[in-house]
């Protein structure tokens, strides 16, 4: 339509494009220039298993190069996660123990939010870390967009990594709503 045209094959092969059109006087369909050949090749062999083998080695290379992870860490050990490394419970309890001691040491929405999705990523809670309760942290919605646009979209991302919910907390200066950080984020 316009010009513009989608294709999809089902399969590899060789195919003919040609373009019609109707002729106006006998009504008949007329074939047009250009026509063109296309050839549909295989995926390339081995793109998957290249493509893993890429993933462990930069995830080796993290791992190598964060023995003692704690605070600041948070994507390191997200990677890490997600990219299913075979991290032992005792490297996992020793980044928890880091981060638990030095919650005091977060500012900004960003820095929690970024906490939450490392957390979430190791199935580990958030509601308790160091005696603080992170989605706590997330109610207040003048807390949040102090940093402007991140801490909103941050903060959604976090909440969304895991389906989590905002809670009443009393005392915020405004409760903050998934839909008031949309709300801002699209106003900018």
């Amino acid at each position: 339509q316009n010009g513009n045209a989608s294709l999809s094959f089902a399969k590899s092969g060789i195919y003919s494009i040609s373009a019609e059109k109707k002729d106006e006087k006998t009504g008949r369909r007329i074939l047009t220039r250009p026509y063109c050949i296309i050839r549909v090749n295989e995926p390339a062999q081995g793109i998957e298993e290249r493509y893993k083998a890429a993933l462990d080695e930069s995830i080796e290379y993290i791992f190598t190069n964060k023995q003692q992870p704690s605070l600041f860490d948070e994507w390191s050990m997200l990677t890490m996660a997600r990219g299913e490394y075979p991290l032992s419970r005792e490297y996992v309890d020793s980044y928890l123990q880091n981060v638990e001691s030095q919650t005091a040491e977060l500012k900004n929405a960003t820095d929690y939010a970024r906490v939450i999705l490392s957390f979430t990523s190791l199935a580990k809670d958030i509601e308790n870390v160091g005696d603080v309760n992170f989605l706590q942290k997330m109610s207040d919605y003048d807390y949040v967009k102090k940093q402007g646009i991140n801490g909103p979209v941050f903060t959604l991302i976090a909440l969304n990594s895991y389906g989590y919910q905002i809670p009443t907390v009393q005392g915020v200066s405004i409760q903050n709503s998934k839909e008031m950080m949309i709300d801002y984020i699209l106003e900018k």
